[in-house]
């Protein structure tokens, strides 16, 4: 092997290493990240969830086959539902109502929420929470174990840097 070859070769195995470093730095930055901008015990993704789609038009999308839609009929009803919601047949819900019964849960995020996005906003609410504590255990979905990087959350103002 001349001097060139072996030069290029340092050279192939120091800028893998350097790869490999800053990809594992990447990854401990973006999970130290996830960890102070929310902290999972608190269960505010379950309590409260927002989306500009209706009821009917999250149904819509499920019948597209859409899997986050899918998972959230599995998941999630809206806040002011009738005891008879369901999304198939009975799914009108007053934006008003669903407003203030989100705000009584977390007011400074719906406010924030509200005051960020355009156009109409509703909230939801797992209908798997009870006592603070998930029930679906191993079944958890997607739009669980992804959050907090989920498309349909915001950062929640005085969460940042929380422990748990």
């Amino acid at each position: 092997m001349n001097n060139l070859d072996l030069e290029q070769k340092k050279n192939r195995i120091l800028y893998r290493e350097l790869f490999h470093k800053a990809n594992e730095g990447f990854k401990e930055q973006i999970t130290n990240l996830k960890v102070k901008s929310y902290c999972k015990k608190e269960r505010v993704c379950c309590k409260v969830r927002y989306t500009g789609f209706t009821p009917a038009e999250i149904l819509s999308l499920k019948q597209e086959n859409d899997d986050t839609s899918s998972e959230y009929t599995r998941l999630f009803i809206p806040y002011g539902a009738n005891s008879d919601f369901d999304y198939e047949n009975n799914n009108q819900v007053d934006i008003e109502l669903n407003h203030q019964q989100a705000s009584r849960v977390n007011k400074d995020y719906v406010n924030s929420v509200l005051a960020k996005l355009p156009g109409p906003v509703y909230f939801y609410l797992c209908k798997h929470l009870n006592n603070n504590e998930c029930t679906l255990k191993d079944e958890k979905s997607f739009l669980c174990d992804g959050y907090p990087s989920s498309v349909t959350r915001m950062r929640i103002q005085g969460l940042a840097g929380r422990s748990c």
